[in-house]
């Protein structure tokens, strides 16, 4: 039998879903974001709410800590 694994997409964290156990059974615990790219979801699993929030971080555009500490010069 076919052994199936689903990893975290942040830090690689696998987990073994086995063949009797529907995955929302064998995921529990972890987070799934479901990701729409031209109009088909893509699934994206996270073992931990730290690993789920590290990859939201990444994916916000930061504002650099040079442009904000110019503002200290204005006061």
């Amino acid at each position: 039998m076919e052994k199936k694994f689903i990893s975290c997409h942040n830090c690689g964290n696998e987990i073994e879903i086995a063949a009797d156990l529907p995955p929302c059974q064998a995921l529990a615990g972890w987070l799934t974001v479901h990701e729409w790219e031209f109009a088909a979801p893509h699934q994206l699993h996270f073992c931990s709410p730290g690993c789920l929030k590290a990859w939201v971080d990444s994916q916000i555009t930061q504002i650099p800590e040079v442009f904000t500490r110019s503002f200290d010069d204005l006061r």
